[in-house]
């Protein structure tokens, strides 16, 4: 029957059908790499003599240690064969060979068909310079997660946090000797007179410089009326032209390069521009214009130095006890907008040309729910705390920018509602695409636990979503089962659920 003549169910289940015959097809062609590479070990190579040549053909180590060599021609006969350029059917080869003879767990999965291949890609390449016995350790522990996640940012975190565990010491060190690499450069110009200037530093270096910028930027653009000379706008314009933020705010990368330049070329003029929008009233308080050294005593220099948030999320064990070789899983940390990082290189950050204000330690379980529809920035900050990803099956994202959601829709008292509807117990994050889809789509979602989501679509698929990633129970009785039992929901959820369906029943 043709796809024009079903209808919604049979499409959806055709689509499915698809994507699991996809991963299983993604598995099978591991498995054929692999057994390629043991059709052409380096054993089958010819040698010099026997070519009649001069120069014999090599075997190569496609994958980590602990893999086999391979003779150097066969992933380009592999290649020719399947529709892939020698260098993608290597590679091909060298996952496979890396997942086989490194991964005993994760080549469970190849062997079920039960990960994607594109995962175990990402996998065996970030790992590929580690000891077969530190990727074995990796597969271990990470294997059960990979049929939950797809490849991305929350993937790496996952496999980089591994590797930052079992290869502990050579990254410190490497993060030690990474310091001597900083440096600067100019680009070459282009015709129309622009280039680019290059700044390759430490990532909190790079946080507050981009502070600096972004904070000189937005006087810059706010005064630009009444700017000294000497500030190099060059006919910088209001907005350039491009996309808007998603807060609202208008491009500001004309007036970032600006605020940079007048930082580089004038740091004195930069500082006066700051001062008079932070402390506008500091020459009013003084009589006399040249007592230069009541106008220095009387500088806050610590007003003028930008803020930046840093959001680091780390584990209980690493605040019972110091980190030290005896626990090296204590010692990583997952800083968000950059993914695991060394509490000891935290602390540095912390530590140098840095003032520090500690925030209140954040209890998740010691926010009380709010009569208003609106999330308070406590309550926001907790939830995020909790479980920075997004609570929607599969999702990636882990932005702080994501929308806060009821789960239960919310309902104004003045319409019934009862009190207390907003709280960890009743929201999470969502994209503004999966907030959309979650109030205008077909599916329906609950919330046993704060961090904790059951997803339904229309069709009985069962999808519960938690800070380890999603699991897909299907559309079987155990599923249904699930989802029973998932409406946990306090009698005062119930009562807004009732009456929302209530008056949608009214409204249809």
């Amino acid at each position: 029957m043709e796809m024009e003549q079903l209808d919604d169910r049979s499409v959806l289940a055709a689509a499915r059908a698809a994507i699991v015959a996809e991963r299983r097809a993604g598995c099978r062609l591991l498995e054929a790499a692999a057994a390629w590479a043991d059709l052409h070990p380096s054993e089958s190579i010819l040698t010099p003599a026997q070519r009649l040549q001069e120069y014999g053909e090599k075997a190569v180590l496609f994958g980590g240690e602990g893999t086999q060599d391979v003779a150097e021609t066969a992933a380009a006969a592999l290649g020719a064969e399947i529709g892939m350029n020698p260098d993608r059917a290597r590679n091909l080869m060298a996952d496979a060979l890396d997942a086989r003879d490194r991964m005993p767990e994760v080549w469970q999965l190849v062997d079920r068909g039960q990960v994607w291949r594109q995962t175990v890609h990402r996998v065996a390449s970030k790992t590929r310079h580690l000891t077969k016995q530190q990727v074995a350790d990796i597969s271990r522990h990470v294997a059960s997660s990979l049929p939950r996640l797809t490849p991305g940012q929350r993937l790496d975190n996952l496999v980089d946090a591994e590797i930052m565990r079992v290869d502990r010491e050579r990254l410190e060190q490497a993060a030690v000797e990474a310091i001597h690499d900083r440096y600067v450069c100019k680009g070459r110009p282009d015709p129309e007179g622009m280039t680019d200037l290059f700044i390759h530093t430490t990532v909190a270096d790079a946080e507050a410089s981009m502070a600096a910028i972004n904070e000189l930027a937005a006087i810059l653009r706010a005064r630009q009326d009444q700017l000294p000379p000497g500030v190099p706008v060059r006919g910088a314009r209001t907005t350039d032209g491009g996309p808007s933020g998603r807060d609202g705010t208008e491009c500001m990368g004309e007036w970032r390069a600006v605020a940079a330049q007048l930082l580089q070329t004038n740091p004195g003029l930069a500082f006066r521009i700051q001062l008079e929008a932070k402390q506008p009233d500091l020459f009013d308080e003084l009589q006399d214009d040249h007592r230069l050294a009541a106008l220095i005593k009387h500088l806050d220099l610590s007003r003028l130095q930008p803020a930046t948030t840093l959001h680091v999320h780390i584990s209980e064990t690493a605040l019972d006890r110091p980190s030290g070789p005896a626990d090296p899983q204590a010692a990583v940390g997952r800083v968000e907008g950059i993914g695991p990082m060394f509490l000891e290189v935290v602390q540095r950050w912390l530590g140098e040309a840095c003032t520090v204000r500690l925030q209140p330690v954040i209890n998740t379980g010691d926010i009380p729910p709010v009569d208003r529809y609106e999330f308070p920035p406590a309550m926001r900050e907790a939830m995020l705390s909790q479980s920075p990803a997004s609570r929607f099956p599969w999702s990636n994202s882990l932005s702080r920018r994501d929308d806060l959601d009821h789960t239960v829709p919310y309902l104004p008292p003045a319409r019934g509602g009862p009190p207390g509807q907003t709280g960890m117990h009743n929201g999470g994050p969502l994209t503004r695409r999966e907030h959309r889809y979650k109030t205008f789509g077909q599916i329906a979602v609950r919330q046993p636990q704060p961090d904790t989501h059951l997803w339904k679509t229309e069709y009985g698929r069962v999808l519960v979503v938690n800070p380890s990633g999603t699991f897909d129970l299907g559309a079987g009785e155990f599923a249904r089962a699930v989802w029973i039992a998932g409406d946990c929901l306090d009698d005062q959820h119930s009562v807004v659920e009732h009456l929302v369906r209530e008056r949608l029943a009214l409204s249809a």
